[in-house]
């Protein structure tokens, strides 16, 4: 396969830089500041891709220098890092070839004239990886270098400004190379595809990060016992808002509680059932809040129904009373005893005539 038939994999992706990745915690802004950080090799892979580089005619480091491009185009955006574009879209990049490929763009350029660059703090000659951008364009759009060394053991280097990246996360993108280059040795045979960004543990991690242990709450605590929990901390805020209407949380506790004492006046106890036949607003969350508090349980129902259907719901349901208005108060059995929320005395100037 020609260097030629595929896309470059040491291009930069134009879906976004390596900037865009990464944020130092540390808050660093003196981007004179360089940061260096190291990572040995176990001996095992380095021996390992040493051979397979000797026994394929391949730089020393290109298989080092492949896993990182890949993690590159896949941080990215990329989308040209495992398809054939000599085939269809559903023929997929070996990795085989893929470091073959890399390998023979990267023999096109200056890296394989150029001598390896010294590393004056480690004492150690490292061969860095983007220096096989061609002349006059520069490979990575952020201060940041990745690259190999021989003495005094086989390991990983990075260089970066201290405005791209901290030491921890540059940790994380050597240990990142290290895996991808450890499985290209496991499945060479195998489809790019198959080559996970993520190491096992690099995984746990990150499930732990974005899932941490929720917080212990006690499981005797209602709805209600919430809401007055915020309603302490928050009373003068602003709790509902509806076409123009606001409540604060201290309203709303009022107004809730208000309710709550009207329901319980008509016979409404722990247990019980009540229907609600209000249009979504402010006073209907008034009044479910509240037959919560009475330690009801609440039954929307759409008073549009047919009445049959709606007598079958209530008594189906074993509700023992129903919240609506008075233009509603019609499409319910005579027999069923109602709260008329509009004809509350604290909530009648407030409340509008609304049907569902």
């Amino acid at each position: 396969m020609s260097a030629d038939s595929l896309n470059s994999p040491i291009e930069a992706s134009d879906s976004k830089s390596l900037a865009d990745l990464f944020v130092p915690s540390s808050g660093a802004t003196d981007a004179a500041a360089e940061l260096l950080v190291t990572a040995e090799l176990s001996e095992s892979v380095a021996q390992r891709t040493a051979q397979l580089a000797a026994t394929e005619g391949w730089l020393q480091d290109t298989i080092f220098c492949a896993a990182w491009h890949l993690l590159r185009q896949r941080w990215q955006g990329s989308k040209s890092a495992s398809l054939d574009p000599r085939a269809d879209d559903s023929v997929e990049l070996s990795t085989h070839a893929w470091i073959r490929h890399v390998d023979e763009a990267r023999r096109q350029t200056v890296v394989a004239n150029s001598p390896s660059s010294p590393d004056a703090e480690h004492g150690v000659d490292v061969q860095w990886f983007d220096e096989d951008a061609s002349p006059g364009r520069q490979s990575l759009q952020v201060p940041l270098r990745l690259g190999f060394r021989i003495q005094p053991k086989p390991g990983l280097v990075l260089a970066a400004s201290s405005t791209v990246m901290d030491e921890q996360q540059a940790s994380i993108v050597l240990e990142s190379v290290a895996w991808v280059a450890e499985q290209f040795l496991e499945k060479a045979q195998g489809p790019l595809s198959d080559i996970d960004s993520l190491s096992t543990e690099q995984r746990h991690r990150l499930l732990r990060w974005c899932n941490p242990p929720a917080p212990t709450i006690d499981p005797a605590l209602t709805v209600h016992g919430l809401f007055a929990r915020q309603a302490a901390a928050r009373g003068n805020e602003i709790a509902l808002t509806c076409r123009g209407e606001r409540l604060s949380y201290a309203e709303l506790d009022t107004r809730s509680a208000e309710i709550s004492q009207q329901l319980q006046a008509l016979g409404v106890a722990a247990g019980h059932t009540v229907a609600v036949a209000l249009e979504r607003s402010i006073h209907s969350i008034c009044t479910l809040l509240g037959i919560l508090k009475a330690g009801a349980a609440y039954l929307p129902v759409d008073g549009n129904y047919p009445k049959d259907r709606l007598a079958f719901m209530l008594e189906d349901a074993s509700v023992r009373l129903v919240v609506t208005t008075t233009p509603r108060r019609g499409v319910f059995p005579v027999d069923m005893p109602v709260l008329l929320i509009d004809a509350m005395p604290v909530l009648s100037s407030e409340v509008p005539q609304l049907d569902l």
